[in-house]
């Protein structure tokens, strides 16, 4: 069941990038971690962790 709810919310990002970012994330990588695996700023990952987290609040109160 939980994991029918975690790939439920995974499934509700609107960007594969999103997605593998989150899945790092459940799997302890830090932000340095993602950043060097995207070959980007550790601030580009950053603002797409907040992004991830409106999007995921928005499905939660979608899903009342």
């Amino acid at each position: 069941m939980l994991n029918e709810a975690l790939e439920r919310r995974l499934a509700s990002l609107d960007e594969l990038e999103l997605r593998q970012i989150s899945l790092w994330r459940l799997k302890t990588y830090t932000n340095r971690e993602i950043a060097d695996r995207l070959n980007c700023t550790v601030r580009l990952v950053e603002r797409k962790v907040e992004r991830m987290r409106k999007l995921l609040v928005s499905y939660e109160e979608s899903m009342g």
